[in-house]
């Protein structure tokens, strides 16, 4: 009968990060047990806190698409100035202009506060 495969050896470096990620977890366990305040405020920043990485690979995730949107030519020359705008590409290295990164500054501010 064949044998399953064995998973591979942890390295040093993997069972010192497992060991401080669950050292890690223990304190958060002890910093949120309770009815007092600050254990609640702990509870409400590790919410909120993977909220935000939730919402930022959300942004992330959009932002690319309509990059690919706009390499394949499916936006219109409108939508096509906003991403150039909102969403700058640049190369590693290249710096953008002062006009530039206030004009994308300029353009989030304004998003956030539309509606």
């Amino acid at each position: 009968m064949p044998q399953a495969p064995k998973a591979p050896e942890k390295t040093p470096e993997q069972i010192a990060a497992e060991e401080q990620d669950a050292a890690w977890l223990a304190l958060v366990e002890r910093a949120t047990s309770g009815d007092g305040s600050g254990a609640k405020q702990i509870a409400r920043a590790v919410t909120l806190e993977r909220e935000r990485a939730d919402v930022m690979k959300r942004v992330s995730d959009n932002r690319d698409y309509l990059r690919l949107m706009d390499r394949n030519d499916e936006l219109d020359a409108d939508q096509a100035e906003f991403i150039d705008t909102f969403y700058p590409e640049k190369e590693r290295g290249d710096r953008r202009s002062k006009d530039d990164i206030e004009a994308t500054r300029r353009a989030r501010e304004l998003a956030r506060h539309s509606d």
